[in-house]
């Protein structure tokens, strides 16, 4: 660098090759990091073109099991609620007494 100041050319020269080298080595390091990125991409594409046709197919099950058990809900029977809440209460019952029965099932085992 003093060289520079002093107004050596051939140092000028030198250190200007020096910086070009390191910048387009750099820039050389980032082509083959994006490279390998996009290689391996590439070879992600078969196996996401895959998944996307099974999520195709499921979607189409899906929407063919929803037209045939669509429930038109004009028809639907209106419930009170009071005959919501008894049916709520009884299967809140029924879910304890199947709870106590897995209780008892284990206890027995131990």
């Amino acid at each position: 660098m003093k060289a520079l100041a002093i107004g050596n050319p051939l140092i000028k020269t030198r250190v200007e090759t020096a910086n070009e080298l390191r910048r387009i080595s750099g820039l050389q390091r980032k082509l083959a990091e994006s490279q390998i990125a996009m290689k391996e991409e590439l070879l992600s594409i078969p196996g996401r073109i895959s998944q996307a046709w099974t999520l195709i197919k499921q979607a189409d099950l899906d929407m063919a099991h929803y037209e045939k058990n669509q429930v038109d809900f004009k028809e639907m029977e209106i419930k009170t609620h009071r005959e919501i809440g008894a049916e709520i209460l009884e299967a809140v019952k029924m879910n304890v007494m199947h709870h106590k029965k897995r209780t008892l099932l284990a206890l027995s085992r131990i």
